[in-house]
């Protein structure tokens, strides 16, 4: 079960999961490969560059386009 800590961070297993939201406050990417990581490239350190919502999904699709369902005409 996650628990939302504050709009930073939550836990879960006993991990605190950085949000996206406290990766933009930071501004760049730390490189430890966080799951919710906003940049891109991902988990490069340094990385500055905000990766679109658009271009998340893309990438998701890519890796894996048998979980997505076809629209419906």
């Amino acid at each position: 079960m996650n628990h939302l800590v504050n709009e930073d961070y939550y836990f879960e297993k006993g991990l605190m999961v950085m949000t996206a939201k406290h990766h933009m406050k930071r501004g760049y990417c730390c490189g430890s490969g966080c799951r919710h990581c906003p940049f891109t490239p991902r988990h490069v350190a340094g990385s500055t560059v905000v990766i679109t919502r658009l271009q998340s999904l893309n990438a998701r699709y890519a890796r894996a386009p048998w979980r997505f369902k076809p629209l419906k005409p």
